[in-house]
């Protein structure tokens, strides 16, 4: 039997949702059985001062989006990330936080031209179906632009996003 750990760290359900994921999928797959762990060392460690900190960060993203905004456009400006559809895609997961889903639409989009340019386009689909089940879950129902989202990181085509506006 084989051993897994698999570690994450509670600040948003996006980590945990991953890792259960794995967790699951792992399980799933593994037809000799797998004894998988799950484990955030944070939490283990630091207990009520993890407790305390993932609080304060995720007051922080819910009560001062602008302060969030600001440090992702100013990332977005700096050269060594110009091609990485990382940063964008994480401005849409706080875009998501605070409601706003055109603009994490919008988010998602920067970051699909930039994972198709770069030649990710499969890595941030799969990162879409894992995210879908937490950060992005909002998302996936009742609108059209998550399936145009999709079907342009399929198809490594940007043109099939249907607002390409701010990009």
């Amino acid at each position: 039997m084989k051993k897994i750990l698999i570690l994450t760290a509670g600040f948003g359900e996006g980590h945990n949702s991953a890792a259960r994921g794995l967790r699951d999928g792992i399980r799933k797959a593994s037809p000799e059985g797998a004894h998988v762990q799950l484990h955030d060392p944070f939490a283990e460690a630091y207990g009520l001062a993890n407790d305390w900190a993932r609080v304060l960060y995720m007051g922080m993203i819910s009560r001062t989006p602008r302060i969030w905004r600001a440090i992702y456009r100013w990332l977005d400006r700096q050269q060594k990330f110009a091609d990485d559809y990382r940063f964008p895609y994480e401005r849409a997961k706080v875009a998501v936080m605070v409601r706003s889903y055109g603009k994490a639409f919008l988010a998602l989009n920067r970051a699909a031209h930039k994972a198709i340019n770069a030649g990710k386009s499969r890595e941030m689909l799969q990162s879409l179906v894992r995210d879908s089940e937490g950060d992005f879950q909002a998302l996936t129902h009742g609108h059209p632009e998550w399936e145009q989202l999709q079907k342009a990181l399929k198809s490594r085509n940007p043109g099939v996003l249907s607002d390409n506006q701010g990009l």
